[in-house]
C-alpha cells in the first residue's frame, strides 16, 4: 500500500513539474524569432544601397536569380528601397533605360544551445507509460542567429554593369537563464526588445 502512495505522488509530483515548465516554441512552421532575425537581417544588408545613376530613370527590376526562403519579403524590401532613390519600376524589360537584378547568396538562420545543469528527459512510469521531467538549468545560453547577403547590380540597355551593392547582415537573439530563475535576453533587434502589449 505504502508503495502505491509512494508511486502515485511520484507520478503526481512529475505532472505538475513538468506542466510548469512545458512551453511551445511555436504554432506556426517558424517561430517569431527566426521569421524576425531573417527579415531584419534582410532590412540591414540593403542599408546604406544608393542607386544616383537610376535616380528618376525606368528600371526592370528581374528577380529570376533569386532564389531564398523569403523571396517575397526581398523583392518588395527591395522595391522599397529603390522607390526612395526615386527608381521608376516598370513591368517589361523592353520598357526600360535599367535592370536590376538581385541575388542572394546566404539568407538563413542557424541556433544552438549550451547547458550545465539537467536536461528534461522522458522518465519510464509502470503501469502509465513515460513522463517528461523538467529541465534543471544552473547555466543555460540558447543563441538564433539570422545571416543574409545580398547583392544587387544594375545594368544599361547594352547590358554593362553601372553599379552594384553587396551587403552582409548578421542579427542575434540570445536567452540566458542562471540558477534555473534568472532570464534575460540580448539582441541587435529592436522589435525583439518591444514588450508585450494589448489586452
Amino acid at each position: 500500500m505504502f508503495t502505491k502512495i509512494c508511486m502515485f505522488g511520484a507520478i503526481a509530483v512529475l505532472t505538475v513539474a513538468a506542466g510548469c515548465t512545458t512551453y511551445r516554441e511555436s504554432n506556426t512552421a517558424r517561430t517569431p524569432e527566426e521569421q524576425i532575425l531573417l527579415s531584419k537581417a534582410v532590412d540591414y544588408s540593403l542599408a546604406g544601397m544608393t542607386h544616383g545613376k537610376l535616380a528618376g530613370q525606368k528600371a526592370f527590376l528581374d528577380v529570376s536569380g533569386l532564389e531564398c526562403v523569403d523571396k517575397a519579403y526581398v523583392v518588395d524590401a527591395l522595391k522599397q528601397n529603390l522607390a526612395k532613390d526615386d527608381v521608376r519600376l516598370v513591368d517589361k524589360a523592353e520598357d526600360a533605360e535599367f535592370t536590376v537584378t538581385v541575388r542572394a547568396g546566404m539568407l538563413a538562420t542557424q541556433a544552438g544551445a549550451a547547458l550545465f545543469g539537467l536536461p528534461a528527459l522522458k522518465i519510464p512510469i509502470p503501469m502509465v507509460g513515460t513522463m517528461d521531467s523538467p529541465e534543471v538549468a544552473l547555466y543555460k545560453h540558447v543563441k538564433q542567429d539570422g545571416l543574409a547577403k545580398l547583392c544587387v547590380s544594375a545594368y544599361n540597355k547594352d547590358k554593362r554593369l553601372v553599379g552594384t551593392h553587396e551587403g552582409q547582415a548578421h542579427t542575434r537573439y540570445s536567452r540566458w537563464t542562471v540558477l534555473l530563475l534568472v532570464h534575460w535576453d540580448t539582441t541587435n533587434v529592436a522589435e525583439l526588445k518591444m514588450p508585450v502589449t494589448g489586452k
